[in-house]
């Protein structure tokens, strides 16, 4: 029997790729499917449901279950603020539980008012989905995690940003149990913890966090942005700003040694930069600790890193972060090559780098010893000339 070329290049093509499906849903409940789960219901490997904008609400469109499905849930627009599961304090956004793994993708969605014991807007249990460029606002706990709660997976977190969520009990943002997670390029602010950690808190959990944020998080009683327990994370080139907790405004070790690399912790509003209990042996490389309430390299576990390993304590020179800016000043000692010892720590520290120029002000009062076209001579590009 002969064979043609044609039917053998059929024969090549992978049944799934050829069959994968795009299926969109509207918050009104048309489109393809009148719901996100009776979409996910109907999708098999390799498909993508598209969420078009608006926001969605009422059963099926929350406590959402991916089926163990390698499957894609995102916005049609990429746009997370643009697309939004409420689930009006009636339960969480997905509970991922039948050993999903990196291929099942939640993406550019924003998920507000879960309200769950466990996990507010979402749970894992032995799962592992890939989480990208989605919002987490506004959801509450009454245990653990108030955003996500992960026992026994691994999540990758990228672009994310969990701003304004609460616990009742742990963990304002994420809640990280024998889980590990890779989280990149993360922002969390504004979260808050009735017990402790007010974004991040980890229980036997060895986390990889790079690139992010934490900002005005409060841990209430230990650990305002990250509280380790029997956990040690790496913590590299992250921004810690303004968090809060009576122990460890920024990071809380207990019988915990976590690594923290070109990673600022600075104006820390209560409970000091880093705080240990029992034996945890933090390890700080080319950080700088500054303007903390409660002290900066004061505590016993890390005061003789102070000076070494290109660690420092001078004022980081953010461009606004009463506005949230944590960008860097062209003068800040955070950006390469100003460290104030002449260390090379090999790139910025901090998860920004330079978003300003240094800005002079001249004050210009009638009768005053500077006259306007002094101040204009001595102003440079950028600087301000102002007239009483």
């Amino acid at each position: 029997m002969r064979c043609t070329l044609a039917a053998l290049c059929l024969v090549c093509i992978p049944l799934s790729a050829s069959l994968a499906t795009t299926y969109v849903v509207n918050p009104a409940g048309t489109g393809d499917y009148a719901t996100i789960q009776d979409a996910i219901n109907a999708s098999a490997t390799g498909d993508t449901i598209a969420l078009a904008s608006g926001t969605f609400v009422g059963p099926s469109n929350r406590d959402l279950d991916f089926l163990g499905k390698a499957i894609t849930i995102r916005s049609q627009s990429g746009d997370p603020v643009s697309c939004s599961i409420d689930c009006e304090g009636l339960g969480r956004a997905f509970y991922f539980h039948t050993s999903e793994g990196a291929g099942s993708v939640l993406e550019s969605i924003t998920m507000t008012n879960g309200a769950e014991a466990y996990g507010g807007a979402i749970r894992l249990l032995s799962a592992s989905p890939t989480i990208t460029n989605c919002v987490f606002a506004s959801n509450t706990c009454t245990n653990e995690g108030a955003a996500i709660r992960a026992q026994s997976s691994t999540v990758s977190l990228i672009e994310c940003e969990f701003r304004d969520n609460i616990s009742s009990g742990n963990g304002g943002g994420l809640y990280l149990y024998v889980s590990d997670a890779t989280l990149t390029d993360c922002m969390f602010v504004g979260n808050s913890a009735t017990g402790v950690a007010g974004a991040v808190y980890l229980h036997a959990s060895d986390p990889q966090i790079t690139d992010c944020t934490f900002a005005d998080n409060d841990g209430a009683a230990q650990g305002g942005a990250i509280r380790c327990y029997q956990a040690d994370p790496t913590i590299a080139n992250c921004t810690l700003y303004g968090n809060s907790a009576t122990e460890g405004g920024g990071v809380l070790a207990w019988d915990s040694s976590p690594t923290l690399t070109n990673t600022i912790i600075a104006f820390s509003a209560a409970g000091g930069s880093v705080y240990c209990v029992a034996t945890s042996n933090p390890t700080l490389t080319c950080c700088d600790l500054y303007g903390n309430a409660g002290g900066d390299w004061s505590s016993g576990c890390i005061s003789g890193q102070l000076g070494s390993n290109g660690n420092f304590s001078v004022d980081p020179l953010f461009c606004d972060a009463a506005d949230e800016d944590l960008t860097l000043r062209n003068d800040s000692p955070c950006l390469l090559g100003n460290h104030p010892d002449g260390y090379d720590c090999g790139g910025v520290i901090g998860a920004h780098g330079q978003g300003c120029d240094l800005v002079t002000s001249y004050y210009v009062t009638p009768g005053g010893p500077l006259a306007i076209q002094d101040a204009i001579d001595l102003a440079a590009d950028g600087d301000t000339v102002l007239l009483a």
